[in-house]
C-alpha cells in the first residue's frame, strides 16, 4: 500500500459518501452526518476511497454500542484540505495514539473483535502516498474519536459541487 503512484481521478465527494452508508453499515445500525463542504479533489480514487472506507469501518467495528454516530467532514485550512471522520464510540486512550498506526497492533485482544492490526497502517501508508498525514484525536474518559486525514489543497478541483468553476 502506497508503494506506487497511481494516476489521479476526480473524485466527488459528496457522490462518494451518499453511497458509503451502505457500503460499511448495511443494517443501517449508525447515524451518518456530512458537512456541507465536499469538494471535488483529484486524487488517486481507489487509495483515498480505501482510506475513508477503513476509517469509517473502524469507527463502526470497535464501537461499544449497538447504534452510533458516524461524521465526516471537510474544511479547508489554508493550504491544506482536512477530512475528519468523528465517531461518538469509547474513544482511544492517549497513550495509544502513536501505536495503532504500526502494523499488526490492536487495542483489544483478537478474540474480542475481529481485527488484524493491519488497517490503520495500511491507511496510514495510502494518506502518505497521496502526500497527506493523519492524525488521531480523543482524550481520556471523553466518547469520541477523531481522524484527521491532511492533503494538499491543490487537490480541490472544485470548492462545491454547484461552483461551476475551478478553484
Amino acid at each position: 500500500a502506497g508503494k506506487d503512484n497511481p494516476a489521479s481521478e476526480v473524485l466527488d465527494l459528496e457522490e462518494l459518501l451518499r453511497d458509503l452508508p451502505d457500503w460499511v453499515d448495511p443494517d443501517h445500525q449508525h447515524e451518518f452526518v456530512f458537512g456541507d463542504y465536499l469538494p471535488r479533489i483529484q486524487v488517486p480514487a481507489t487509495a483515498f476511497q480505501q482510506i475513508i472506507m477503513n476509517l469509517v469501518s473502524n469507527a463502526i467495528k470497535h464501537h461499544d454500542k449497538d447504534r452510533g454516530r458516524i461524521e465526516i467532514q471537510c474544511e479547508r485550512v489554508k493550504s491544506a484540505l482536512n477530512i475528519s471522520i468523528i465517531d461518538d464510540g469509547p474513544g482511544i486512550p492517549q497513550q495509544f495514539h502513536q501505536r495503532i498506526f504500526r502494523m499488526f497492533e490492536t487495542l483489544k485482544r483478537r478474540d474480542e473483535v475481529e481485527a488484524s492490526g493491519i488497517g490503520l497502517a495500511i491507511v496510514e501508508r495510502l494518506v502518505r502516498s497521496i502526500n497527506g498525514a493523519i492524525s488521531v484525536h480523543s482524550k481520556d474518559g471523553q466518547r469520541g474519536t477523531r481522524f484527521m486525514v491532511t492533503i494538499p489543497a491543490s487537490v480541490i478541483v472544485r470548492e462545491t459541487n454547484n461552483d461551476s468553476r475551478d478553484a
